[in-house]
């Protein structure tokens, strides 16, 4: 079972993950170079690419280890085995 100390930090990732992609969609539409349906193909191209979501996912989760270090927090994750890359294709 996770702490509230754990889901405030699970919370805080995700808050700071969805306004970085925000603050790029708002400056890519500002100067013009998204437009009609480019967010839609945006998300779809992110569900879709295997390779860069298998290769993000690990990025990810070393980042995620660092910082869960330097709160002191004991994830369970370091032994995570490696997942498929299938794991990151649609169903």
């Amino acid at each position: 079972m996770m702490m509230p100390a754990e889901h405030m930090f699970l919370l805080l990732l995700i808050n700071q993950q969805n306004r970085a992609i925000t603050v790029l969609l708002d400056m890519l539409k500002s100067r013009g170079l998204l437009t009609g349906d480019d967010e839609q193909a945006f998300q779809f191209a992110l569900m879709h690419n295997a390779p860069a979501n298998a290769a993000l996912f690990d990025d990810t989760k070393a980042k995620y280890l660092k910082l869960a270090k330097s709160l002191d927090l004991q994830t369970g994750l370091e032994h995570l085995p490696q997942f498929p890359e299938d794991t990151f294709r649609p169903s």
